[in-house]
């Protein structure tokens, strides 16, 4: 982690940088670019450039398409050449040919075991425990696919929404403002997690109202029984965040933005899963203690140097397709400190 909190932060102070004083931004779409660059650099020590905003589009388009077949009662065939399938197979092979250039130039130079830090690298190097053959090229690139998209997006949408909650908590925000000064205006670093609790807990905060990942899905491998509901197998139950992180039962005016429930013990007096952004049980988000070391170091970078308000007119419309997203994105207005 730290290696990985020094290419975060390094990303994000080169992009943000960029940004003139009083212009209006998408932040959404900022984010993503941001947390893709980190991706690639922490991950798979690779560079994105200007795709990382190409790679958020075609994210967006897939996560669209995907849905719409999840919520059609009578799904097509992939094989039939309707337009969105046709689209989303573009998209696909885009995705595939950045993700093959990482596998690719990491193969060229793999080096030693131990020698690069990044998780390709660890991937390249893994042997199967019982014929000792290494991953093919198929298996990398599923398990980067999956890594670099969910590695970059939920993140990318945590700060999203936690910056348009600070806008509309002034309050807040200047807490979080007093807590990142105290830091004597260095960029953050993974030694100074212990300094910004309050940073943390505006993290959480965020993420129990507008969880990135709104709803999961589990499915019943036998007959089981949960309450009074028989569930039987091959069936498929969906958890979901968004209703549970705003249940009175456990939250205390539950729809209140406020970082200071977060205080103290009140996690631990939570009922099991009753806050459960990265999921919960045996698969539980392998990335978690990546996102939140990420989350609470760029939040604290963004507002050491800007204040964020929302732009006049900007009204959040979600979206909630695979991740929770706002619809047109989130126009900001970003000032110098």
């Amino acid at each position: 982690m730290g290696d990985y909190a020094g290419a975060m932060v390094g990303c994000a102070l080169r992009r943000i940088e960029q940004w003139a004083d009083g212009e209006t931004r998408d932040i959404h779409a900022e984010m993503m670019r941001i947390t893709a660059e980190i991706a690639a650099e922490s991950l798979f020590g690779a560079e994105v450039g200007a795709r990382a905003e190409l790679i958020g589009d075609w994210m967006a388009v897939l996560q669209q398409t995907a849905m719409k077949r999840f919520n059609s009662v009578m799904p097509l065939a992939d094989w039939l050449p309707t337009p969105s399938h046709l689209r989303a197979l573009v998209l696909i092979a885009r995705l595939n040919r950045v993700v093959y250039g990482f596998i690719n130039a990491r193969r060229a130079n793999p080096g030693e075991p131990g020698q690069h830090s990044d998780l390709l690298s660890a991937l390249l190097h893994a042997q199967d425990e019982d014929d000792g053959q290494g991953m093919s090229n198929r298996q990398l690139r599923d398990e980067v696919l999956t890594l670099f998209l969910a590695g970059h997006d939920t993140t990318a949408l945590a700060l999203t929404f936690t910056l348009m909650l600070l806008s509309q908590n002034p309050l807040v925000e200047l807490r979080l403002a007093d807590e990142v000064a105290a830091l004597g205006g260095s960029p953050p670093t993974l030694d100074d997690r212990p300094r910004l609790a309050f940073t943390e807990r505006t993290v959480l905060e965020g993420m129990r109202l507008y969880p990135p990942a709104w709803a999961l899905s589990r499915t019943a491998i036998e007959d089981c029984e949960i309450g009074s509901y028989r569930i039987p197998a091959g069936d498929q139950v969906i958890a979901l965040p968004w209703v549970v992180h705003r249940d009175p039962r456990f939250y205390a005016d539950p729809l209140r933005f406020n970082p200071d429930r977060w205080e103290g013990d009140f996690a631990r007096s939570l009922p099991r899963h009753a806050y459960f952004p990265f999921g919960g049980g045996p698969r539980i988000c392998a990335g978690s203690t990546f996102a939140m070391t990420e989350a609470v170091l760029l939040l604290a970078a963004l507002i050491q140097r800007y204040r964020f308000t929302l732009a006049p007119g900007q009204r959040l419309e979600l979206q909630p397709a695979i991740t929770l997203r706002p619809k047109s994105g989130l126009r900001m207005v970003v000032r110098r400190r």
